[in-house]
């Protein structure tokens, strides 16, 4: 059995089958970590069993819209893990990129959510246009909800790890900021 390419919604989807192996415990990664994702894709070219990238318009219901778009390539690549959570994180993430940061160019916000071939972690990535993201050594390290609960308090609910970094240009200018999160198949790892 061979990687496939389907078409979810009118988008290209890689799907690798995945392996019977036991899941990796992701605890060992803490909050301002970033997984060099690009450099594990560099030096081995079948690191991930999948990944969907796409572009979502800026604009007030993007979290429900990533949320319907993030369901169907997490069924299809068979992430073992809870998809309505990672669903939720994902337009949670993209949510605040709309609200608290600025598009990027073409007024989208980026999304990527890959799985590594050798755990069955989540990774998510959420790209947008601001280069600094205020406030994260509190949000990322916050427990409980304030009121009704959003964004990154999310993040920590379903027990999964959050990090950033700048992005730059070829230049070296920065051009904005990738947020990444590393959900866990289960809550309980």
């Amino acid at each position: 059995m061979g990687d496939h390419v389907c078409r979810i919604a009118g988008y290209r989807t890689l799907i690798v089958p995945m392996k019977a192996e036991e899941s990796v415990n992701p605890s060992g990664i803490s909050a301002g970590d970033f997984l060099e994702i690009s450099d594990l894709l560099m030096s081995d070219e079948n690191a991930l069993r999948f990944r969907w990238e796409g572009r979502m318009s800026s604009e007030q219901f993007i979290g429900p819209n990533t949320r319907i778009r993030v369901r169907p390539r997490l069924t299809a690549a068979r992430w073992p893990g809870n998809i309505d959570a990672a669903a939720r994180v994902s337009g949670m993430l993209t949510d605040n990129a709309v609200v608290h940061a600025k598009p990027l160019a073409g007024n989208v916000i980026a999304i990527c959510l890959m799985c590594p071939q050798d755990s069955d972690v989540l990774i998510i990535e959420v790209t947008d246009g601001l280069a600094d993201f205020p406030g994260f050594d509190e949000l990322s390290t916050r427990r409980e909800a304030r009121g009704k609960p959003c964004g990154l308090w999310w993040v920590h609910h379903y027990r999964a790890s959050v990090a950033w970094r700048i992005n730059y240009d070829d230049v070296g200018q920065p051009v904005g900021k990738t947020v990444q999160v590393v959900m866990p198949k289960d809550w309980g790892q």
